[in-house]
């Protein structure tokens, strides 16, 4: 099909975050930080994962440590929609040019068409 080549990997990495998500939808910070360190120990290099854990870093108010972790995801994966969305907040929210943030926002919508989480619609 039209599918990129990684062998299922993107959406069974992706699947893999479901638990973190789901208690991060409710906020549950800790359950969802939780859930996240067990897919992140078992596959450190799931860019869906890093994008969450981008995301909790910005809930924690530590918008360096969600910059290096969002920088990682998106080197493992420059196409990673959640990172890029996460990327764009993250500018926003902490003064960045407003182009920068825009620009991110737009890479993710180029990334994944019609995929833009509901927490940012």
């Amino acid at each position: 099909g039209d599918e990129e080549d990684d062998g299922g990997m993107g959406d069974e990495r992706a699947e893999a975050c479901r638990p973190a998500l789901e208690r991060l939808a409710v906020n549950d910070v800790d359950g969802g930080a939780g859930a996240l360190l067990e897919v992140l120990r078992a596959d450190p290099s799931n860019p869906t994962a890093l994008a969450l854990a981008g995301s909790i870093a910005m809930r924690a108010d530590k918008p360096a440590l969600a910059h290096d972790v969002l920088t990682e995801a998106l080197r493992l994966d420059p196409a990673c929609s959640s990172a890029l969305m996460h990327r764009g907040h993250l500018f926003e929210c902490v003064g960045r040019d407003m182009e920068e943030a825009e620009d991110a926002y737009l890479d993710a919508l180029r990334a994944a068409p019609g995929d833009v989480p509901a927490t940012y619609a």
